[in-house]
């Protein structure tokens, strides 16, 4: 019997997030999203999010110490990696670096940004009809809190919903409208981690295109369902619930939408235009779950309500009263809006009444979000900006 003697060397070189990203992007080299096996997609995911949690704990493989650091409000410098002051428990980071804990410097930051862009290049490009929520999913991991990720995670979702196969026997639509969702929530929360308070123009920017795909998105289900009566969707991601539904007009009186305890719930009273209104009526309910005014941990109360004739996709008005209850268990005691009577009904929910079904409009919110919002400081210049544009809030 022999024997060999092999020298062998390993390389227990620190992983790196930066190289992984790099990995990623020579995967996507080597082979063809547009026609990969759900174990590539997988993978390269997988690749990605480790790829995302060095670069958060300093690439540092012990990821539990780091989850529970970034959990903690900072309370000292010393959380903020001396590199930032910590005011209100949030790291401001000195100019130069980022991350929650201002761990990363410029050379990584603009480096990871780089690869990022890359590779969302890369998989835009390779989608497809058929790889939709796939494609979603690896923009959904290579999501990053800067403006320019934020503009093409938004620019994704608006490809795919065109790409969107809207015929009534497609089995994978309902599948496509929540990857395409939940991207779009990716962008709520960007704008939350970027601009909370809502200072910026490009903010305002990105919550009108966020709103305007949810929109689409709708319509793509209205034109799927053939306009027909009782046809109803509800999307649920981290940043909104949405609700889509098709109906008679005489079924707009007394009707409720109840999505969860976690959301406003409504019905619709005193409907007085009803004989004006087209026989098939699409509703679209919309409740962001972020407060996007106010940067605390208080859940929002506001959401937008858009009716349209489900034939043509034309908006239309209807008239009518609103009752608003906000479960005690997620909203506690809230006040009303100014236009509404406050009350309580025998569960010790919070109720608004509303006379005037409009106030939850497009426009009513424009100004709203203006007089409550940081936009309130903007030079005289920029609030032609402001409202050249619709608002949803």
């Amino acid at each position: 019997m022999t024997n060999d003697e092999v020298n062998v060397t390993l390389d227990l070189t620190q992983p790196n997030g930066t190289d992984l990203l790099q990995t990623a992007i020579n995967l996507l080299n080597m082979v063809s999203l547009s026609g990969a096996s759900t174990g590539v997609i997988n993978s390269l995911i997988d690749q990605i999010q480790i790829a995302n949690q060095l670069l958060l704990c300093g690439n540092d493989l012990d990821s539990s110490k780091c989850n529970e650091t970034q959990l903690m409000s900072c309370g000292t410098s010393s959380l903020c990696s001396n590199q930032g002051e910590c005011i209100d428990n949030t790291c401001n980071c000195n100019p130069g670096f980022y991350s929650k804990d201002c761990s990363i410097n410029q050379f990584v930051y603009d480096l990871q940004l780089q690869l990022r862009q890359n590779l969302m290049n890369s998989a835009l490009s390779s989608m497809t009809m058929e790889n939709i929520p796939e494609i979603m999913s690896i923009m959904d991991a290579l999501t990053q809190q800067s403006n320019t990720t934020l503009n093409m995670t938004l620019n994704a979702a608006m490809q795919a919903i065109q790409l969107s196969d809207t015929s009534s026997d497609n089995p994978n639509l309902t599948t496509d409208i929540q990857a395409i969702s939940n991207l779009i929530s990716d962008g709520f929360d960007q704008v939350i981690q970027l601009d909370c308070g809502l200072f910026h123009h490009f903010s305002l920017q990105a919550l009108n295109q966020s709103y305007e795909l949810l929109q689409e998105l709708s319509d793509k289900f209205i034109i799927a369902s053939n306009n027909t009566p009782g046809a109803q969707l509800n999307i649920s991601t981290n940043a909104f619930l949405m609700h889509r539904g098709i109906y008679n007009s005489s079924q707009l009186n007394n009707l409720q939408i109840n999505i969860s305890d976690d959301s406003p719930q409504i019905q619709l009273s005193s409907l007085q235009n009803e004989q004006s209104l087209p026989s098939s009526i699409a509703l679209t309910y919309i409740y962001s779950k972020e407060n996007l005014l106010k940067c605390d941990s208080a859940p929002a109360t506001n959401f937008t309500l858009e009716f349209k004739n489900a034939q043509n996709l034309e908006v239309i008005k209807p008239n009518a009263s609103i009752l608003i209850t906000y479960p005690q268990s997620t909203f506690g005691l809230i006040p009303c809006p100014n236009e509404c009577a406050r009350s309580n009904d025998p569960k010790g929910n919070t109720t608004c009444f509303c006379k005037d079904i409009s106030i939850f409009d497009v426009k009513s919110q424009l100004g709203r979000i203006y007089n409550e919002s940081n936009l309130r400081f903007l030079t005289l210049s920029n609030i032609s900006k402001i409202f050249s544009v619709a608002i949803f809030l």
